[in-house]
């Protein structure tokens, strides 16, 4: 369990869920989550979790700089649309079957996530090229 970080797991007599377990991700809500987020994450993190690549997304960005994740949480908010209180039954169908989830055996969530990541992503690095 612990070589995946969790994300994968494999034991005998593993039964999985019936339904898809489909989620929304915000990784920036507010200035001040985002700023004590990354910060966390540099403090926290062992060796051990390091050297598995882990939570080292963060380490090449200056927290100190508000306007940048204000900007960032902004730009985040701008992507993800508001999670509807109808959402597990008016999918329900998806989430059963995984129908219209999955696009060429990547999850929907996944493309979604990578989407506003790399929005994320190009304006980190403006910022420090301008």
């Amino acid at each position: 369990l612990a070589e995946k970080g969790g994300h994968h797991i494999e034991f005998t007599g593993r039964r999985v869920f019936p339904y898809k377990f489909l989620m929304r991700h915000y990784p920036f809500r507010s200035k001040e989550q985002t700023l004590r987020k990354m910060r966390d994450r540099q403090q926290q993190a062992s060796r051990t979790e390091r050297a598995h690549g882990w939570h080292s997304i963060y380490d090449q960005y200056d927290t100190s700089d508000d306007a940048l994740f204000a900007a960032l949480c902004a730009e985040n908010r701008q992507q993800t649309q508001v999670f509807s209180t109808d959402f597990l039954t008016d999918y329900l169908i998806e989430r059963l079957s995984g129908v219209g989830v999955e696009r060429r055996g990547v999850p929907r969530w996944q493309l979604i996530r990578r989407t506003v990541m790399h929005r994320v992503m190009t304006l980190l690095r403006r910022s420090q090229s301008g």
